[in-house]
């Protein structure tokens, strides 16, 4: 197995031991955190200039 896949599967096991086990419980906290980050960027993207950006817009993955 190579690093990044060694390293992502340690962070997998570090998501679901802070949950006790719980995968739904990981995977709901992970979504959470995905919909903050989410509004996050729209807050920044209304306050940056379109020409800044040349009209460049985050999309939302859904």
């Amino acid at each position: 197995m190579n690093a990044p896949a060694r390293q992502l599967d340690d962070e997998l096991e570090e998501v679901l031991a802070y949950h006790g086990g719980d995968a739904r419980a990981a995977i709901k906290a992970l979504l959470a955190d995905r919909d903050y980050l989410l509004r996050e960027i729209e807050i920044a993207a209304a306050a940056v200039s379109p020409g800044y950006t040349r009209g460049w817009k985050p999309g939302h993955p859904r």
